[in-house]
């Protein structure tokens, strides 16, 4: 398949390529019709299950990201997050759990706010002295928007806020900036 048209082969081993709306009378070798999916914007709306990868900037490093949610509710998902921060004194990684709420999941730009934490690991990259690497818990809130693009596929841009919860006595604030592709199914 490859947008509207599949590849087909006949039983006398000739192969061809045929648009979806020739198939729609297709039949199969009980009689009945043959199903083929058609994905559109409002499957989007209505979609369960999100995988994507996405990248961007965080405070300054680079962070490369990838993701999978699950729609509790047409309105609210669950969502999990894997990033690798990559900086110039130091490389980290990532987890976060998030609960994001669309308001309005069906509209081609679909705009959403979330909240979130999860655990931040530091290592820095020390030649002289030996720094001890560091594991924080990590709060977040952020908005963005997916943008249907076609079929199962979304581009999403997004913004997130995060407050590094150290064990030393001052809190961290980073800003997140990430953008990147997600399919839905």
């Amino acid at each position: 398949e490859q947008t509207e048209w599949y590849k087909i082969r006949t039983p006398r081993g000739k192969e061809g390529w045929v648009n979806i709306s020739q198939m729609a009378s297709t039949l199969d070798l009980d009689g009945a019709p043959i199903d083929f999916p058609i994905y559109g914007v409002d499957d989007f709306g209505k979609r369960r299950f999100t995988f994507g990868f996405g990248a961007g900037d965080f405070g300054g490093a680079r962070i490369l990201s990838a993701s999978g949610s699950f729609a509790l509710t047409p309105n609210i998902s669950a969502e999990l997050v894997g990033s690798q921060v990559l900086g110039d004194v130091s490389d980290g990684y990532m987890g976060t759990a998030s609960i994001v709420m669309s308001p309005f999941p069906e509209w081609r730009i679909s705009p959403f706010f979330e909240i979130g934490s999860g655990v931040l690991h530091v290592e820095p990259q020390t030649t002289i002295v030996q720094s001890r690497d560091r594991t924080d818990e990590v709060a977040h809130a952020g908005v963005g928007a997916d943008v249907y693009l076609s079929k199962r596929f979304i581009f999403r841009v997004q913004y997130k806020h995060h407050t590094v919860l150290t064990s030393r006595d001052d809190n961290e604030e980073i800003d997140e900036w990430t953008a990147g592709f997600s399919v839905f199914l």
